[in-house]
């Protein structure tokens, strides 16, 4: 007496044929686990491969960050961080991580006539533009005893007043 061979759902794969005296053996395709996708998916002769997620890897400054996550049927698509050029003008407006890619932008020029940088422009592995101030003009009756400029806000002094028996040859003004 023959009987027919067992057919499995489509969520299985054959491990032995149906031969002579014995039947078809079929087994549950692999899910993947968590951190991992399927490379290649379960046919009638061969399980499911599964394969770990890739990692994108920055410093916050150079690496890789993510373009899109890891699923159960895709890998992780990664891109090139943005390099600012420090020597070329540029700092970094953020950092790259977290699924965002760095920004760069040409660093403020605080050192124009009238401003002064209150923060420097910072190199990694900080990041962050340069602030300028604005020089102050000093009021009447004081005078600026340190010029503005640099790193440097004006310093305003008091103008002296002469004692009797002595005069001011020039008015107070800015050093």
């Amino acid at each position: 007496l023959c009987v027919p061979c067992k057919t499995f759902p489509t969520v299985t794969y054959q491990t032995a044929g149906c031969s002579g005296a014995s039947d078809r053996v079929c087994v549950p395709c692999s899910v993947c686990p968590s951190g991992s996708y399927r490379a290649a998916g379960c046919n009638q002769t061969t399980d499911s491969v599964c394969r770990p997620c890739t990692a994108c890897v920055s410093d916050g400054f150079s690496g890789l960050y993510q373009v899109s996550g890891c699923s159960s049927t895709q890998d992780s698509v990664c891109a090139n961080c943005t390099v600012c050029n420090i020597s070329a003008g540029l700092v970094y407006t953020r950092p790259c991580a977290n699924g965002i890619n760095s920004g760069c932008v040409a660093c403020n020029n605080c050192s124009l006539p009238g401003l002064y940088y209150q923060t420097q422009c910072l190199p990694p592995p900080a990041y962050g533009n340069a602030v300028c101030g604005n020089c102050t003009v000093c009021g009447a009756g004081y005078y600026a005893s340190v010029a503005c400029g640099g790193t440097q806000a004006t310093v305003c002094s008091p103008c002296s007043s002469c004692g009797a028996g002595f005069y001011q040859p020039r008015a107070c003004t800015s050093v």
